[in-house]
């Protein structure tokens, strides 16, 4: 939405109505947003604030690439375990290879 920021040149804003977000997850947001913060609104008012947190690991949201994965064609969440949170770099918890952002699907 290219809203003006005072830290940031630019932010964007997502609304979540009529659903309270947990902590675990907003923090699967950090993949994409690595500097988010999350403002929990309550009637008018802001309720809390969260900086999101890159979590240990990634259930059910993306699907590995690896063809070989026992994931693919069976109906098995994928779980992808943070390996670096600063680096980003992650590994499939079923077949074991390491992976970037880029090579995640949704």
């Amino acid at each position: 939405m290219n809203v003006p920021s005072n830290k940031y040149e630019k932010k964007d804003i997502i609304k979540v109505e009529n659903r309270y977000l947990e902590p675990d997850e907003t923090n699967k947001l950090s993949l994409i947003a690595p500097h988010a913060t999350i403002n929990i609104i309550k009637d008018y008012k802001l309720a809390e604030k969260r900086k999101i947190q890159l979590p240990d690991y990634i259930t059910g949201i993306f699907k590995c690439p690896n063809l070989r994965c026992v994931t693919i064609g069976e109906n098995i969440k994928s779980v992808i375990e943070v390996i670096d949170k600063e680096k980003i770099i992650l590994k499939c918890k079923y077949c074991g290879r390491i992976l970037s952002i880029d090579e995640l699907i949704f």
